[in-house]
């Protein structure tokens, strides 16, 4: 699923497509941190019309702030770096 999120960027008309795809990992994957991570970055990779806004940076992070305390151990080692 997670393949299909750049193409999805790409298009406006995709939209509908990418936040389906959103919903179902975090349905299907919730304790896994390619999920979080992606939820995450999500806030920063918008369609090719959107600047990033430091409100989508904050969203970012509480994200990844999230992740920490709902995951068990050291889920985002990999991540943070």
């Amino acid at each position: 699923m997670l393949s299909f999120l750049p193409v999805c960027n790409l298009f406006d008309f995709a939209a509908e497509h990418k936040q389906r795809i959103f919903e179902d990992l975090q349905k299907l994957y919730p304790n896994e941190p390619r999920t979080w991570d992606a939820v995450a970055r999500k806030h920063l990779h918008k369609n090719v019309h959107d600047a990033v806004s430091d409100k989508d940076v904050l969203k970012f992070y509480s994200v990844y702030e999230e992740a920490i305390k709902k995951i068990p151990g050291d889920m985002l080692a990999e991540y943070v770096r």
